[in-house]
């Protein structure tokens, strides 16, 4: 990092932290052992999230397994991890955009048909070896719309869970 682009100061200080993520869209996800730059400035965060690929096969895993119906934030983070537009999305489910907009705002909680179907086409799409997809009918267990609270940390060259 040369210049922060907040305010332009140079200076850094770098340690290996946690962070909230901020860039993913999901708000129950925390990074660990992740290197972090902080601008002595301004105090701006820039984070440096190694083999990304791997993290988002991780975490779509983890979403793709949960218990209980999608929340809008995993919705959204699927639907982009599967290279649809909002449009794509509707068109595929035979919905209008803007349902896929209320759902995606925690407006109305998808029906649970639509929420295996999505987690069925992340799947097919984007196979995750780590995942059994006849494990899917049991994924729904009530109807609340809970976020997925994941931490992951680096081990090695890999990514894993944490407790």
């Amino acid at each position: 990092m040369k210049k922060c682009v907040m305010c332009g100061g140079e200076k850094f200080e770098r340690h290996v932290g946690s962070f909230k993520d901020k860039m993913l869209g999901l708000p129950g996800l925390t990074l660990l052992g992740v290197q972090i730059q902080t601008c002595k400035t301004c105090g701006e965060e820039y984070v440096s999230i190694p083999r990304v690929e791997q993290l988002h096969k991780l975490v779509v895993s983890r979403i793709v397994g949960k218990r209980g119906r999608l929340t809008g934030p995993e919705i959204r983070y699927l639907r982009k991890y599967i290279g649809w537009s909002g449009t794509d999305f509707a068109r595929h489910f035979g919905v209008q955009p803007e349902t896929v907009s209320r759902w995606e705002n925690d407006k109305d909680l998808m029906g649970p048909v639509a929420d295996r179907l999505l987690r069925v086409a992340v799947t097919w799409k984007k196979p995750i070896a780590s995942y059994q997809i006849e494990n899917l009918l049991d994924t729904i267990q009530n109807d609340r719309a809970e976020p997925l609270r994941i931490r992951v940390k680096q081990k090695g060259n890999d990514w894993t869970t944490a407790a």
